[in-house]
């Protein structure tokens, strides 16, 4: 049930995104997985995704994300 919410409400770039980071960030030491990770974030924050993620929850509906960004 957790991976369908997943699949219907998350944002596939988002997705991918967090998916990348885990393998990248697996050997790192914690201070270098945080800074990379609060750069992910930021440029999370100037998606597109992020502006339908939020209108669609205002609005009660289901969000209408675009295909990977595979340049996010």
């Amino acid at each position: 049930a957790y991976a369908a919410e997943l699949a219907t409400l998350a944002s596939p770039t988002s997705m991918a995104v967090m998916k990348r980071q885990v393998y990248a960030d697996w050997n790192r030491a914690l201070p270098e997985a945080t800074e990379a990770a609060v750069e992910l974030m930021g440029a999370s924050l100037r998606r597109p995704d992020l502006k339908e993620g939020v209108a669609s929850f205002l609005q009660k509906r289901s969000p209408n994300f675009g295909p990977v960004d595979p340049n996010a």
